[in-house]
């Protein structure tokens, strides 16, 4: 990270497929040891979750299209995150 900015390469392809239909305005990164929640599917501490704002443009994540259909492709233009230091 730069600056505390962890940004998408842009040199790198992020696509993804819809599993349902619907307008994304919102996002969750989260490691694939826990579920949505953030408990551990053993049923150890919580894990960090990372929520942000989608959109096509000025969002943390920015896609090709927010309208989300099931097995259409959706690419990730752009993503960023700012993490401030610590106090």
């Amino acid at each position: 990270p730069s600056a505390g900015v962890i940004a998408k390469p842009s040199n790198q392809i992020w696509s993804m497929a819809g599993i349902a239909t619907g307008t994304a305005g919102w996002f969750r990164f989260y490691t694939s040891d826990a579920d949505d929640s953030g408990a551990l599917v053993s049923g150890a501490p919580y894990f960090p979750r990372l929520d942000g704002t989608v959109g096509v443009s000025g969002a943390d994540l920015n896609l090709s299209s927010i309208s989300i259909v099931p097995l259409m492709p959706v690419t990730v233009d752009s993503f960023s995150w700012t993490q401030p230091a610590n106090a």
